[in-house]
């Protein structure tokens, strides 16, 4: 916990009634809370406004029949115009009408006369906690922005004309800028991978990241000549919070007895501290002593954070408008075709561009045991589809298996470059539970285009059940001639 968070809590009361003041502070020092007591608003606003922003008690309760003393008003001071007092109103039954008069001040609620404030104090507490520790963690965050925006000022105001000769700077920012024109089209694990295969002082390269369970350290599987295959490690325990120390030494142990000396690791951390990849790479003894690879880590760790939060907001983002139910795109289908009937032109200006899944889907079937994340594969590649393309479409799901996007026939061949594009940089593997046993399996969905015609959308429909119908016919025939007859279902 945080020295923020273990300070007391300081809190004010302004009452009118002693007794129920009272009453409140016995709550309060059930909690070990030592109150304020102030008996008129001018001594509660002469002791609290005149101090700094920062000395402002953490919560404050005031009786809704004393938010006037005078000329002074309680709603016309700054700081309770501008929402930096946690504020919360007492009153009692005949007061109860002087409420409306806070529904106007950003409070955390009211208190009602009672014998006891045990139950109302711990309510409005737990909001007020909560509240301060979001102010907190903005706080923090606000100032590692800060200090990485200050860094990053500080070390491109040093880059000078100097390539003429080897300067460490100007590599990492190059490396730097590198990875985030590369996120701009991929996914942050390829675009890693590529921003170091692509830097002539890297000679060889690897990637361990966890897997979706955090009890595997997984090794990136992409098509680079520098890159490095390292055999995935079972942790023996879930790593729920970034790559633990005992998992960083055991990867690091492998990288450096398969990859060799002169090797650095770049941690690369997301939401949490600890990291989420490691990524090794070896590098001439120049660059192993020069260059800040602590900084550089902290760089990409930053892009990779841009990178989360940006496919999380495009997540949750509803894609109303753009999905479109199987009857409907029949239904679509049939009403241009009779259209087209009547006119001159003969030939609809949409086409239907189809992914077909069967090869994951056919692994699944063959290893019954063997886990898939459906979810996240589902959402990071129609995010990868998304932020690649810049043409309108309509996507329809019909199965695990089908996707169908519908769009316009001038588009049709630039996103049609897209789709086989995606197909070789995607991480399919990364989805499975374990992937150590399909790395070498062709796992990218099938492309195809068919007309925007109900009948031929139809056919491609019944030929992709009917090859999927005939494959799980030939497994199973084959398994019974391996197990014998397959014996009479016998369960209820």
């Amino acid at each position: 916990m945080s020295q923020d968070q273990e300070k007391a809590l300081t809190v004010a009361i302004v009452v009118e009634e002693m007794a129920q003041a009272r009453a409140m502070a016995l709550s309060f020092r059930k909690l070990g809370i030592v109150p304020y007591y102030y008996e008129t608003l001018r001594e509660y606003w002469d002791d609290i406004f005149l101090k700094e922003e920062s000395e402002y008690p953490d919560f404050n309760i005031v009786d809704v029949k004393m938010m006037s003393d005078g000329k002074l008003f309680l709603s016309a001071h700054p700081a309770v115009k501008n929402g930096e007092l946690c504020l919360a109103f007492y009153y009692n039954e005949q007061s109860r009408p002087l409420i409306h008069s806070t529904y106007d001040i950003f409070n955390f609620g009211e208190i009602r006369k009672a014998n006891n404030y045990d139950g109302q104090l711990k309510t409005i507490l737990k909001r007020v906690n909560s509240f301060q520790s979001l102010t907190i963690k903005r706080s923090k965050a606000e100032k590692e922005v800060s200090f990485l925006r200050q860094q990053n000022a500080k070390m491109v105001g040093q880059i000078g004309d100097l390539r003429e000769r080897r300067d460490f700077q100007d590599i990492m920012t190059h490396l730097v800028q590198n990875l985030d024109e590369s996120l701009m089209v991929n996914d942050f694990n390829y675009a890693i991978m590529e921003t170091i295969s692509n830097w002539q002082g890297a000679s060889a390269m690897a990637l361990y990241e966890l897997n979706q369970n955090g009890q595997r350290l997984m090794s990136a599987n992409y098509q680079f000549d520098k890159l490095q295959e390292l055999p995935s490690l079972w942790l023996g325990q879930v790593c729920s919070k970034g790559v633990e120390s005992f998992a960083e030494n055991m990867a690091t142990q492998v990288a450096f007895d398969l990859m060799g000396d002169s090797v650095v690791v770049v941690k690369i951390c997301g939401i949490h501290a600890l990291p989420d990849m490691l990524a090794y790479i070896k590098v001439d003894a120049d660059y192993f002593h020069g260059i800040d690879w602590d900084l550089l880590g902290r760089f990409a760790s930053s892009s990779y954070r841009a990178f989360l939060m940006n496919r999380e907001s495009t997540r949750s983002l509803e894609l109303t408008g753009e999905n479109i139910g199987l009857w409907d795109l029949v239904d679509s289908m049939d009403q241009d075709f009779n259209e087209l009937k009547n006119s001159t032109e003969g030939v609809s200006d949409q086409v239907v561009i189809n992914l077909d899944f069967g090869s994951i889907m056919s692994v699944l079937r063959d290893n019954n045991y063997l886990r898939f994340h459906w979810s996240d594969f589902h959402k990071d590649f129609l995010y990868q589809i998304k932020r690649n393309s810049t043409d309108a479409y309509r996507v329809c799901f019909w199965g695990t298996e089908h996707m169908s996007f519908v769009l316009s026939r001038a588009d049709s061949e630039s996103f049609n470059n897209i789709l086989k594009d995606l197909n070789q940089r995607f991480a399919f593997w990364r989805y499975f539970e374990d992937s150590t046993f399909i790395m070498n399996v062709e796992l990218a969905p099938k492309v195809t285009s068919t007309p925007f015609s109900p009948t031929a959308f139809l056919r491609y429909i019944e030929k992709s059940n009917y090859r999927r119908e005939t494959t799980i016919s030939r497994k199973a025939e084959k398994a019974r001639s391996v197990t014998g007859p397959k014996r009479p279902d016998m369960t209820m």
